[in-house]
């Protein structure tokens, strides 16, 4: 199951807090999409916000780049944020599912199962 939990904060002030929050974990936000905003742009409408944020832990994305260059498929970390009839919520998607199907090594599956535990921790800390 993919871990997602439930905010009572607003979604604008949950997305400029998670970089700073990642940050002193050592993750980097690589790129925020604001999926409302790209759909309006293309004249399509939704009538509830959604951010994808890409992440990654250089350290984690190194070893497992050293060990099987395919596992980039698998990177980087991606957090949602959305609203939900009005309620926050956010999500990870599993680094230990998206690893597990690059065929990966029992080493690369447990750094990902460690980031897993460690941005679940992040966006609780965040809601």
């Amino acid at each position: 199951m993919e871990p997602t939990v439930t905010s009572s904060k607003h979604p604008d002030l949950i997305i400029s807090d998670l970089p700073q929050a990642f940050a002193a974990q050592h993750y980097a936000v690589l790129h925020v999409f604001d999926l409302q905003g790209i759909l309006q742009t293309r004249q399509a409408t939704c009538a509830e916000t959604s951010w994808v944020l890409e992440v990654v832990h250089a350290e984690q994305a190194q070893k497992l780049l050293e060990m099987d260059p395919g596992l980039s498929r698998a990177l980087p970390w991606r957090i949602a944020v959305w609203t939900d009839q009005g309620q926050c919520h956010l999500g990870l998607s599993s680094p230990q599912a998206a690893v597990l199907a690059c065929g990966a090594s029992a080493e690369a599956i447990a750094i990902a199962a460690q980031a897993e535990v460690e941005l679940t921790q992040l966006l609780k800390q965040c809601s």
